[in-house]
């Protein structure tokens, strides 16, 4: 099938749908399609507003970090009929060493929220965040972790995968043994768990996506994304 990079700069995520459904034979494939539209087309990285982003804005920064690209792939599937959510969990710091800048790094709860995306197949819900990182960014890390030899760093951890057969859990970060236990709540949308003020991505009790609020014009909020980013590549 011919992915993302193929297409013409879609505008909406009807416009992404129609150019995946097209070149899909079935349900499945148009999943795993959409799965690899988000995989491949929304760089991971970190933007001012944080976790305040609606799918649309993701789409058209082609920017985001866990949590957008799970609310953005949900859309989508939403949007082609399949039913699915977000399953939000605490996931282990260390996975993010060298993934975000250090002083970020130490800001940051012994655990953060995480997005997962579920969506209902034949036999349950499915889990997985397989979509954050393209297959090459995540050989990438996957080599700096062998060469320091942790089983977890730079945003992945060792046996990470950034496929997705459309039947089965897949894992770039939130394998299980790196979540915490009990820690799991599930939101129809990014933009619900926002509102209802989940999550422990928190800097002195303040959500920080509320800390970087007065950054968000330009150019204030380029270099905040600067800073973020600059140990994401």
């Amino acid at each position: 099938m011919t992915h993302s990079r193929d297409m013409h700069d879609p505008k909406t995520i009807r416009d992404v749908l129609a150019h995946l459904a097209a070149q899909a034979d079935s349900d499945r494939e148009l999943m795993i399609a959409a799965h690899d539209f988000v995989r491949d087309s929304i760089r991971f990285g970190f933007t001012a507003r944080f976790d305040d982003v609606t799918p649309q804005m993701t789409l058209e920064r082609r920017l985001g970090h866990c949590n957008p690209q799970a609310d953005l792939l949900r859309a989508m599937l939403a949007e082609a009929g399949f039913e699915a959510r977000l399953k939000f969990v605490g996931l282990d710091k260390r996975l993010l060493r060298g993934a975000t800048a250090e002083p970020v790094y130490r800001l940051l709860p012994a655990h953060v929220s995480h997005a997962l995306l579920e969506v209902r197949g034949e036999g349950g819900w499915i889990e997985l965040d397989s979509y954050i990182f393209p297959p090459d960014m995540l050989r990438r890390r996957r080599a700096r972790l062998a060469q320091a030899g942790l089983p977890c760093g730079f945003g992945t951890f060792e046996g990470a995968s950034p496929v997705w057969d459309g039947d089965s859990p897949a894992y770039s970060q939130a394998a299980p043994a790196y979540v915490l236990p009990d820690s799991c709540a599930v939101y129809r949308s990014l933009a619900e768990f926002v509102r209802e003020g989940g999550g422990d991505n928190r800097l002195l009790g303040v959500p920080f996506w509320r800390w970087m609020w007065p950054l968000r014009m330009w150019p204030a909020s380029r270099l905040v994304e600067g800073v973020l980013n600059a140990s994401r590549a």
